[in-house]
């Protein structure tokens, strides 16, 4: 009925196929019987359950849990039996805990040498990129500095006007302003943007001069001029 006829086991259990009782009882009890005296625990079915003889034989309550109830405990079985398969199952509880470890240990080792490799080539495409990004930003820099260089030399405007405040601030909200800015157009810039222009400055003219005589604006060819004078 076995396949190790030779385990210990065997030697405290035997299999019966018919059973001296009522034959609806005996449907049920046939199968592996202790053979220790005094003992009527069962196992049902043909198929051997290794572990649970082992466990009743060892009649360790502690071992048994999640196997065998306490009712279910051999409370015939002599010292050397008892001992016997205590050390049994402890050895064989060891034994899947160590293939339990190993198995978690190659499987953490799996994963962290995955994340590794991960981590590698993200930051490998991570350092491109972000040598992309700033490769992109320097030639964006060099092509504006080109054409505000461009603009001084074509309108003949001396190179120190970009030490003025006003120019910084252009550049600056120019910037905010975003991609999609566009300048406005002459007549523009010379009405309605100007004349706004005028009407701040007139607000604040104290800072330009403590008692102007007169303030205003002159229209030059292709040219504005904001004059402010003092009596």
């Amino acid at each position: 009925m076995s396949k190790d006829g030779s385990a210990p086991e065997y030697r405290y259990f035997e299999f019966k196929e018919d059973v001296e009782a009522s034959s609806s009882a005996a449907a049920q009890r046939k199968g592996w019987y202790c053979l220790n005296v005094g003992c009527n625990f069962a196992i049902g079915g043909r198929q051997p359950k290794v572990d649970k003889m082992r466990r009743h034989l060892a009649g360790n309550e502690e071992l048994a849990k999640g196997v065998l109830s306490k009712s279910s405990l051999c409370r015939f079985s002599d010292d050397a039996c008892k001992e016997l398969f205590t050390g049994e199952i402890k050895r064989r509880l060891d034994e899947r805990a160590e293939k339990r470890r190993l198995k978690n240990a190659a499987i953490s080792e799996s994963l962290a040498a995955t994340a590794k490799r991960a981590k590698q080539a993200n930051g490998g495409k991570q350092q491109q990129s972000i040598a992309k990004v700033f490769g992109a930003q320097r030639f964006l820099a060099s092509e504006a500095d080109d054409s505000i260089a461009a603009f001084f030399i074509a309108c003949d405007i001396p190179v120190n006007a970009v030490a003025a405040p006003q120019f910084k601030d252009m550049l600056r909200r120019t910037a905010l302003a975003g991609p999609e800015y566009t300048a406005p157009g002459r007549t523009k810039l010379g009405g309605p943007v100007t004349g706004s222009l005028v009407k701040r400055l007139k607000m604040r003219r104290a800072a330009f001069c403590s008692t102007p005589s007169r303030f205003g604006i002159q229209w030059i060819p292709n040219s504005i001029k904001v004059i402010i004078e003092r009596t």
